[in-house]
């Protein structure tokens, strides 16, 4: 339902600009049509990179699970891809089913357990050095608001919800840096 809901709030976003220049005066509907537009590139911005690293660190799992003889190598590392775009959570959930396979099949083996160190060093390089180098401040948001984010969208929306916490966090963000009144929230929510 948010997937469907989400795509017809997309596709009708041609129609609301037109909408907003109907209803505001020209000042007060360039600022709303200049919200929008922050919202949406930061958006796009986080989804792309997001995109990128989540491909990345798939294929590399996937080679490595290859390499190292588990089955299901592609579907893991479908899975990996997927679930990189929950935040913290994700790339813990993505290595769970690729080593228990492996236990599974081999058990406590050598093998088995260099995979998986491999598997959570990818992880933990990619999501914790090479991401935030590519998102750079961009988004500008707190840790801790992420987190909350992650539960509190998590809770509402499910797995779905999980995924879309940091863009619509950011969004709200975004509204309360252009509304007087919620200016210090904005800065309380955001990581400087």
């Amino acid at each position: 339902m948010v997937l469907l809901f989400l795509m017809f709030m997309l596709a009708g976003r041609r129609a609301l600009t037109g909408r907003i220049s109907k209803a505001f005066e020209e000042d007060k509907a360039d600022q709303i049509k200049y919200i929008i537009n922050s919202i949406e590139n930061q958006v796009q911005h986080y989804l792309l990179i997001k995109t990128f690293v989540s491909f990345l660190t798939a294929f590399i799992g996937g080679v490595i699970l290859i390499i190292g003889g588990i089955d299901f190598a592609i579907f893991s590392a479908l899975l990996i891809f997927v679930l990189n775009f929950i935040p913290n959570f994700g790339s813990i959930l993505a290595t769970v089913f690729p080593i228990t396979v492996g236990l599974l099949k081999y058990g406590l083996s050598i093998k088995v357990v260099l995979v998986a160190a491999f598997l959570i060093l990818t992880q933990f390089i990619i999501g914790n050095i090479f991401e935030p180098k590519l998102t750079g401040k961009s988004l500008n948001l707190s840790p801790i608001v992420i987190l909350i984010s992650l539960i509190f969208w998590g809770y509402v929306w499910g797995i779905v919800g999980m995924m879309l916490a940091v863009p619509l966090t950011s969004a709200i963000k975004i509204i309360f840096q252009h509304i007087e009144g919620l200016k210090p929230i904005a800065e309380i929510i955001s990581a400087e």
